[in-house]
């Protein structure tokens, strides 16, 4: 079993009247301690494909599942702890808490999952120490640059250690030498705590950290390509 499982996936959209192929049998998993890419060009489907494996959009065919349990057959409730539990999401539409400071945000999904508050507060302060944004724990999202709001929404998805990872437009925001810095990071999460990560991404540079890339194009897989068969592994300089 994997963590991720897409079957035959389709997604169609109404605009101006008109039926838009979002999606088209989109087939591929996930792997326990695997980081895989989504790349392509923008509408290639990447977003669309992550919002349904989130549970943002409904999937009208096909299947997802999600540690072995179909996200179709949960109710809302269901679905909502299942995903507060086991899922770290970075989507466009959900965003930091504006009137909540950096370390409130962070903590979130530990209280949400009713984690021992005296453990919720040295959690916190490691991620923030591991992602070099202690100083900024009291600050608000106002006061964060557009690339520091992105780390604070990645430490937020991964403090409660979830088992997937799903993270729409990788580090857009971050020049190439921190994005590279973070996706190192998120390969060791991958690796050492067998966290099942997909991102889309348009770095290229990116490439070389993903275990394998699925190319996309107009709503369909065109290939999936295997880390040994494309890119080197990272050099060990890059390595955290």
């Amino acid at each position: 079993m994997h963590p991720i499982v897409c079957e035959n996936v389709s997604k169609n959209y109404r605009k101006k009247g008109e039926t838009v192929i979002a999606l088209e049998k989109i087939s591929l998993d996930v792997r326990e301690g695997e980081v895989m890419m989504l790349v392509g060009k923008t509408g290639a489907g990447k977003t669309t494909l992550l919002r349904l494996i989130a549970g943002r959009e409904y999937c009208e065919r096909g299947e997802i599942s999600l540690l072995g349990e179909s996200i179709k057959d949960l109710k809302s409730e269901e679905k909502a702890k299942f995903f507060a539990e086991n899922v770290g999401c970075i989507l466009e539409d959900i965003p930091l808490f504006s009137s909540l400071t950096v370390e409130e945000n962070i903590r979130l999904p530990l209280i949400y999952n009713q984690t021992n508050k005296k453990l919720q507060e040295s959690i916190v302060e490691k991620i923030l120490n591991t992602f070099g944004m202690i100083s900024r724990k009291k600050s608000f999202p106002s006061e964060l640059s557009q690339g520091e709001r992105q780390i604070i929404l990645l430490a937020r998805a991964l403090v409660h250690e979830p088992k997937i990872l799903l993270f729409d437009d990788a580090f857009s925001a971050l020049d190439h030498q921190m994005g590279m810095k973070f996706t190192t990071l998120l390969r060791s999460y991958a690796l050492d705590k067998g966290m099942a990560i997909l991102m889309a991404t348009h770095d290229a540079r990116l490439y070389p950290f993903a275990h394998r890339l699925v190319k996309m194009q107009e709503g369909s897989v065109k290939e999936i390509l295997g880390e040994a068969a494309v890119y080197e592994p990272p050099p060990p300089y890059m390595r955290i």
